[in-house]
């Protein structure tokens, strides 16, 4: 039977005031009561395809990232979004006929996206829907061989792949088309803007209506159950504002899929 998996550990958006990179210029908003704040909406899923009892084999296994989006609160009303990244680590399967624990990399020879170089909205494999170009400067990359990535397993526990692969999506965002969801641009009051739906009909970022899918072919079916039948996803988060401030969360995102 197929079988679609998709367990989170950090419900909704884990809100945090994030960490502000060194060097940043002061922020507009000191002397005021708006602190920037983000978090991560996203969901990740992982369909395990068909497995049959007593038999070896193969099947077809998709992952997918959707209804994907960075919130940004307590902005002051002279800072606008300039930028977003988000960096996806996921736990590596190792050996073609490996059944697990974790998912090959997007460059396997099962997978049916390459690894990602700097790809633009007009080429990244793995966009779905009929517009692939709804961002500014989208940028796609994808890494390999990453060692020891810290993941959060369950509340207050950790677990140490011993190797990852990550894929990184950054785009700009268009200050003069920001969609303030919260509160009015006026000194008394801070704004909080919705990275989906800066431009005006929720596409600044492609992965909110646009499902990001990863399909790997004739991989070995995993029996439910089994410990093997499970990977690790973690994702950080990073905004740059207009006042050059640097806005990073590690770990707003994680998901132990089984």
């Amino acid at each position: 039977m197929a079988d679609v998996s998709r367990r989170r550990l950090t419900t909704g958006l884990a809100w945090s005031v994030p960490v502000i990179a060194v060097g940043a210029a002061a922020p507009a908003f000191a002397a005021s009561r708006c602190i920037p704040q983000i978090g991560l909406n996203s969901q990740v899923k992982y369909n395990w395809g068909t497995w049959v009892q007593g038999r070896d084999t193969p099947t077809n296994q998709v992952l997918t990232l959707e209804r994907t989006y960075i919130l940004v609160r307590g902005l002051h009303q002279s800072v606008d979004v300039q930028s977003a990244k988000i960096t996806y680590y996921v736990e590596r399967r190792n050996g073609q006929t490996s059944r697990g624990p974790g998912i090959f990399y997007l460059g396997n020879q099962t997978a049916s996206v390459p690894a990602l170089q700097d790809q633009g909205p007009g080429d990244t494999p793995g966009w779905s829907g009929p517009s692939k170009t709804p961002v500014n400067n989208l940028a796609a990359t994808s890494a390999n061989n990453l060692a020891n990535v810290v993941y959060t397993q369950s509340a207050g526990t950790t677990f140490v792949a011993p190797w990852s692969w990550s894929m990184t999506f950054s785009w700009d965002l268009n200050p003069t088309k920001t969609n303030v969801i919260e509160g009015e641009p006026t000194p008394q009051v801070c704004r909080s803007v919705d990275t989906s739906r800066i431009g005006g009909q929720n596409l600044s970022n492609p992965m909110t209506t646009l499902p990001y899918v990863v399909t790997y072919s004739d991989v070995l079916a995993i029996e439910p159950g089994s410990a093997d039948r499970n990977f690790h996803v973690r994702a950080d988060i990073s905004v740059t504002l207009s006042d050059g401030t640097t806005l990073q969360q590690q770990g707003a995102g994680n998901w132990w899929i089984r």
